[in-house]
């Protein structure tokens, strides 16, 4: 309970900050049918603790993705999605590893 708590105070202060910088290791790399990347993580979908989404009008920009077990730093504007945090990464600038 004490764990969950903590995520949930994390999650809304990332949300409430609208901005927020994010450190974890790459779980998972999921390529959507119509375009568009999902990493995962700290956690394999759907209990990662973080999702950085790519856009399909944002791939060639982003250009080359992160590894899974590669620890990732990204930066961005943090929102909520399916009840997990995730930050749309844009533009390749945006996260390094």
């Amino acid at each position: 309970m004490k764990t969950y708590l903590l995520f949930l105070l994390f999650t809304l202060t990332l949300i409430g900050c609208g901005r927020a910088d994010y450190t974890g290791t790459v779980f998972g790399v999921k390529h959507f049918t119509r375009g568009g990347v999902a990493v995962d993580m700290d956690g394999a979908y759907p209990n990662q603790k973080m999702t950085l989404y790519v856009s399909a009008s944002d791939e060639a920009r982003v250009g080359r993705l992160p590894p899974v077990g590669a620890t990732v730093t990204a930066t961005g504007a943090a929102t909520e999605y399916k009840g997990r945090p995730e930050i749309k990464i844009h533009s390749k600038d945006q996260w390094k590893w």
